[in-house]
Parts: structure tokens; sequence; C-alpha cells
């Protein structure tokens, strides 16, 4: 699961006042079933523009001054930091600890925690929170921790968020793999007792529903990583576009959102409106995110070529595969299991030349479409606000077809 780095605000930031205030706030920060979306060579046209007709909320809370923003963004990373405090190490692990630390608190999107407080928000939360709300947020950075410590190792991904993967700075090879499993183990509890730990009325409801979502997110990610160990022509679009929805959408977007709505003792229809939106977007996230490794601007701090390398099929790689002639296939085919600029170029000009980009271009607008016209139903204006801001963000494919 790779992530979009770079500069702009925080994502907590797109939880504003109004939407002129928190469109593009996330800067670079980066479900029909695929059967109904056959592969076809597709014109290289088409619009491009946002569909921003939100309803007018009909209950609006005051919104949120910048000064609580900066308060709740500030009240998360200090939860972090005390999470890691020195006296909170384990017997005989001061040393790794303080490891774990430099990982962990190194700087991140922290999206999240981000939607964790859109959902409080829109469950009829107040800004600033209860401490245990900020304490729960920082819980979900830990299982995020987790995440993409055991995700790197089996990656091989050695850079995470501009820095060494949690498996490098515990020596790499063979021994650090191990370590790293090992931490990862030991962040998912202490994920665990932090969230249960905060005693937030509605706080074991909201940690179940995030545990469901990393059960899904271990599904995607064993299929993720089975299909790649599968020739081109045994995986369909449908298997990779399901692998895709599994792994990233329910664990990065809906899990935090509802949680957080559920923290707050939102109504059952603000909880299924939050789904309804996170599910699509979530998907969309996805879908984007495999485009990036074919840029040539410098949009994520992996490996360009770690896809490739890995032999991963992707919803992209599939969708190509079945547009592309046997001659296109055979040079497709050649391109996997390598770390060459060489070979990332032959994908790419496949992928341009046989419509693939222009496909998955077209199914991102269409899952930001489905998202936005759910966030409409949303009542909180800075809530509705925020999720619009990341709509934008994750639409914006045509920066991404620019750089390629």
């Amino acid at each position: 699961m790779r992530r979009v780095e770079g500069g702009g605000a925080s994502p907590i930031e797109t939880i504003s006042g109004g939407a002129s205030s928190a469109a593009g706030q996330l800067g670079n920060y980066a479900e029909r079933d695929a059967t109904r979306h056959a592969p076809q060579r597709a014109p290289r046209n088409g619009n491009t523009g946002l569909n921003k007709a939100f309803a007018t909320p009909r209950v609006t809370p005051p919104p949120v001054p910048q000064r609580e923003l900066d308060d709740t963004r500030q009240s998360i990373e200090r939860e972090l930091r005390a999470l890691f405090a020195p006296s909170r190490a384990p017997d005989h692990f001061a040393g790794p600890w303080k490891r774990l630390a430099e990982y962990v608190l190194r700087r991140g999107k922290r999206l999240r925690p981000a939607l964790l407080l859109l959902g409080w928000r829109a469950g009829g939360g107040r800004l600033p929170a209860p401490a245990a709300v900020y304490r729960f947020a920082a819980g979900i950075e830990l299982l995020h921790a987790f995440i993409l410590a055991h995700d790197d190792v089996a990656d091989r991904a050695q850079v995470r968020r501009g820095g060494p993967a949690l498996h490098e700075i515990l020596g790499g090879g063979r021994l650090g793999d191990n370590l790293a499993v090992v931490a990862g183990d030991l962040l998912l509890v202490e994920s665990i007792a932090v969230l249960l730990g905060c005693r937030l009325p509605n706080g074991p409801r909201a940690t179940r529903e995030l545990l469901a979502s990393c059960r899904i997110t271990a599904v995607g990610q064993f299929m993720d990583l089975s299909l790649a160990d599968l020739a081109p022509e045994q995986v369909t679009p449908a298997a990779a576009r399901a692998a895709a929805s599994m792994k990233t959408a329910r664990y990065s977007f809906e899990g935090p959102l509802v949680a957080g709505a559920m923290l707050s003792g939102a109504r059952p229809e603000v909880i299924a409106t939050l789904r309804a939106v996170a599910r699509p977007l979530g998907l969309g996230f996805q879908l984007r995110d495999d485009l990036l490794p074919f840029c040539r601007g410098r949009v994520t701090d992996k490996p360009i070529t770690t896809d490739l390398e890995g032999g991963k099929k992707t919803w992209l790689f599939t969708i190509a595969w079945r547009a592309l002639d046997q001659r296109g296939r055979a040079r497709l085919e050649r391109c996997l299991h390598k770390c060459d600029l060489e070979s990332l170029a032959t994908a790419r000009g496949l992928f341009l030349t046989c419509g693939a980009f222009e496909i998955a271009r077209r199914e991102v607008h269409r899952l930001c479409d489905r998202a936005g016209r759910a966030a409409t139903r949303i009542d909180v204006r800075d809530v509705r606000a925020g999720l619009e801001a990341v709509i934008d963000h994750v639409r914006q494919v045509e920066n991404i077809f620019e750089a390629a």
C-alpha cells in the first residue's frame, strides 16, 4: 500500500469551516462489479470537471476555528510522543523502543487520525474533543504503523515516509525482516491496548470496527501477494479490483470515519452515509495510487519500480493485458520482476497506447462522483467540506497523466 508523499497541508486541515477554505487542503498527499467495465481502447478526452453540487446542510453546527484545527493536530502528535516515552518501553527493550519511536513519529500524512476526527464531527462531536479521543486517534496511527511494518517486509520496500523502512532501521537482511515482523506485532498489541485503554463509552464498538477493517485488509494483502505469483492470463480485473478494495478502502477510509462517528454516538443513518462515501473513495484512492509508479514526476517516496519488481498484477495491469495484442502482452510480461527504468518506460508506454490509463482515469472519476453524491447527505458543513477536499485530491488524476 503505497503512500502519496509530498508537501502541502496535513489532512487534519481539511476539517475546515466551509468548502471554500477546505478545497485543495490535501495538497500533494496524496462499486460496480469490474465485469461491467470491460477494458477497451478509450478516447483521450472527456469531462474532467468535478461535480460540486453539494446540498445545503439541514443542520449546521458552528464552523471549526483554525486555532482548534491547530490544537487538534498538535494534540494527536503530543499523544503519539507520549506513547513512546522512554518510561513506557518494555523491559530489556529500551534501544529498539527508541528506534520504533523514530519510525512512528516520522512526519506522515496522519490521514487516518484526520478521518477519525471528521467522523467524530459527523456524529455531532465538538472540537476540541476530549483528550481520550485524541489518544484514540494516536492509537489508530500505531495500528497503521503495524500494518506498514509488515507491508514493507512483504513488498521488499526500503523507504517509508522519506526514511528507511522499519526492517532497514533494524539492520536489514533476514534479521531485519524478522525483527520488523516482531516489532510490528508489538505495535499491534500496543495499538489495541491504547484504543481500549481510552475508556470512551463507545470505544469498544469503535475498536471492533477498526479491527474488522484490518481483518479485511489482511485478506486483501494476501490476495495482492498471491496474484503476484500467478501468470498474467490467470488474473482477472475483477480479482485485482477486489484486492485493491479490500486492502485499502475499509482500513484507510471506512474504518477511521465510522469509528470516529461511533465514538460521538452517531445515528445509524450517519454511519451508513459515511460508509457510502468511504468505500468508493477508498477504492478510487488505491486505483489512483497504482498509477503513481508510472509517472516521471517524483510524487511518491517509494522506489518507482516497486510494483513491477514485485510482479504485482494491479487492476491497471490487468485491464492493459486484456487490451493489448499478443506482441504487446509479451512486452508487458517481460517488464515484470524488473527494477530498471527501461522496463518502467516500456510499461508506461504500453499503458498509454492501449488506453489503460484513460480507462483508469474515467474509473477514478466515476468512483469520486459516487463518493461526492453520498457526501451531499452529510449535514455537518465542515465535515462535508473536508471530505470534498479529499475527493478533489483523489480525483486529480490528470496531474499524474501530465507527468506520465
